[in-house]
C-alpha cells in the first residue's frame, strides 16, 4: 500500500492495479482479526485515490467483524463506524445498518446506535454557529464521551478552540454529573480556554482567574466546603481589548510566534470577510483557513492563488477535490468555513500578475514575506501591518482577479478556476 501511495499521478493505472491486488490479498489472510484491521487500514490509505474501493473495504471489514461471536472483533465495529464517519456520515450509517440484518446482534446494534449518536453530537458541537448552538437535553448522557473526543482532537490540532460563550454553556451541563463522570467536560473546557487565550493578550484577565478558580475549587472539594462561584464568574467575564503592534520579524525557527501573532491580530479585528492573496497558496496552507475559523467561524474567506504553483508543485487534479480532502483528512474534523478559492494565471505559464502576499479584511491588512506554510521554517521573513493607503490599493488589485475582471495580461489570456472548500 505504501508503494502505491507514493507513486506519482502519472502512474495512476499502476497505482490502481496495486491497490486492487492488495485488496484481494487481504481476503486471503488466515486471521479474522488481521482481515478486519487490514481492510480498515487499506480504506484509510486509498480513500483519496479510489473512494469506491475504500467504501468496499470498510464494508468488508464490518462484515468480517460480524463473523462468529468473537467479542474482540465486535469491539472493532465502533472504530470502523468512527473512521467511516470521518469520510462520510452516510457511509457510517450504512455500516451501522449492516448490524440490523442480524436479529441476534442486539448488543452490537445498540453500541452502533450509541456511536452514531455520539458522532452526530460531536459534529453538531463542532459546526453549529455560536448563535445557533444550544444544549440538547436528550443527548446529555453523551457529553462526557463527546468532550473526551473533542479534547483529543483539540490536542492533535484537528479542531479549533471555542469562544467562551459556547464553553460556558457546555460547562453548565457538567453540574448534572458526578465529578468522575463530568471530568471530561471540565478537562476539555480548561484546555479549550488555555488554547484560545493563554498566549494572547487576554491571559491575565481570563486564564489566570480560571487557574485560581480551579485551585480554589480543588481546595473546596477536598474540604467539602462548597463551590467556587465567585471565581467562576471572573472566568466568564468579557475579554478586554488589547493594543495593536505594527509587525513581527520571523526567524527560521519562529513559526509558533508567527502563528500566535496572526491569531492575536485576527482577534483584534471585527472580521466578516477576509481576502488572502498568495501566488504560492496551496492545500498545504489550509491551516490558515482553520486559524481564521478559530477567530470567527462565520467569516467569509476568499483566496487568490496562482495556476503556476498548482501546476508545478504539482497539486493533484482535480484541484477542488484535493483541497477538500486535504481539509478533511489533514486539517480539521470541522466543516470548513465559507471559503472561495480562485486559481488564476496566464494561459501559457500560469503566472499570477500579483507577486506579493496579503491578508485583507474590512479595515486592516497584513503583508507577508513568505507563504503561510513556510513561515518560520527554513528562512527568515516578516509580517507587517498595512497602512490605510496600502490597504485600499492592495484590495483594489486583488478584487480585479477575484472578480475575474482581468481577461488579458501582457497580451496573454487569463484563465481562472473557482471553487468552494
Amino acid at each position: 500500500m505504501r508503494i502505491a501511495g507514493s507513486l506519482p499521478p502519472r502512474e495512476r493505472s499502476l497505482k490502481s492495479s496495486i491497490y486492487l491486488d492488495v485488496f484481494s490479498r487481504i481476503g486471503n489472510l488466515p486471521s479474522a482479526h488481521d482481515r478486519v484491521n487490514s481492510y480498515d487500514a487499506f480504506a484509510r490509505e486509498c480513500w483519496e485515490f479510489d473512494q469506491a474501493l475504500a467504501r468496499k473495504s470498510l464494508k468488508a471489514a464490518m462484515q468480517q467483524s460480524m463473523q462468529g461471536n468473537d467479542s474482540d472483533l465486535a469491539s472493532t465495529q465502533t472504530d470502523l463506524i468512527d473512521h467511516a464517519y470521518r469520510f462520510d456520515p452516510q457511509l457510517a450509517a450504512s455500516l451501522a445498518s449492516l448490524l440490523d440484518q442480524d436479529p441476534a446482534r442486539e448488543d452490537e446494534r445498540e453500541k452502533a446506535r450509541h456511536e452514531m449518536a455520539a458522532l452526530e453530537l460531536q459534529q453538531t458541537m463542532l459546526n453549529a454557529s455560536s448563535e445557533n448552538f444550544s444544549l440538547d437535553v436528550k443527548t446529555k448522557a453523551l457529553y462526557p464521551q463527546v468532550t473526551h473526543r473533542l479534547l483529543a482532537s483539540l490536542s492533535a490540532d484537528r479542531t479549533t478552540a471555542f469562544e467562551i460563550g459556547r464553553v460556558r454553556e457546555i460547562i453548565q451541563i457538567a453540574a448534572s454529573f458526578s465529578l468522575r463522570e463530568g471530568y471530561p467536560i471540565l478537562a476539555w473546557a480548561i484546555e479549550n480556554i488555555i488554547r484560545k487565550y493563554a498566549k494572547g493578550p487576554h491571559s491575565s484577565n481570563f486564564v489566570v482567574p480560571m487557574f485560581s478558580a480551579a485551585v480554589m475549587g480543588a481546595q473546596l472539594v477536598m474540604r467539602i466546603a462548597g463551590q467556587s462561584s465567585d471565581q467562576l464568574a471572573k472566568v466568564l467575564k468579557s475579554i478586554a481589548p488589547s493594543s495593536e503592534t505594527s509587525g513581527i520579524f520571523v526567524n527560521s525557527r519562529g513559526r509558533e510566534s508567527a502563528i500566535q501573532y496572526i491569531a492575536d491580530w485576527l482577534s483584534q479585528q471585527k472580521i466578516n470577510r477576509i481576502k488572502i492573496c498568495d501566488p504560492y497558496f496551496g492545500p498545504d496552507d489550509l491551516e490558515a483557513v482553520r486559524l481564521i475559523q478559530s477567530a470567527n467561524p462565520s467569516c467569509k474567506i476568499m483566496i487568490l492563488t496562482s495556476k503556476r504553483h498548482h501546476r508545478d508543485s504539482p497539486v493533484a487534479t482535480p484541484w477542488d477535490a484535493t483541497y477538500k480532502q486535504g481539509w478533511r483528512l489533514q486539517v480539521s474534523d470541522q466543516v470548513p468555513p465559507d471559503t472561495e478559492i480562485v486559481i488564476a494565471g496566464t494561459a501559457s505559464e500560469g503566472l499570477l500578475p500579483i507577486h506579493d502576499r496579503w491578508w485583507i479584511c474590512e479595515d486592516a491588512g497584513l503583508r507577508f514575506g513568505a507563504s503561510f506554510n513556510g513561515l518560520g521554517r527554513n528562512k527568515a521573513s516578516e509580517i507587517s501591518v498595512m497602512n490605510k493607503e496600502e490597504l485600499s490599493f492592495c484590495e483594489t488589485e486583488v478584487d480585479k482577479y477575484l472578480n475575474r475582471e482581468v481577461k488579458v495580461f501582457n497580451g496573454e489570456r487569463m484563465e481562472y478556476q473557482l471553487f468552494t472548500l
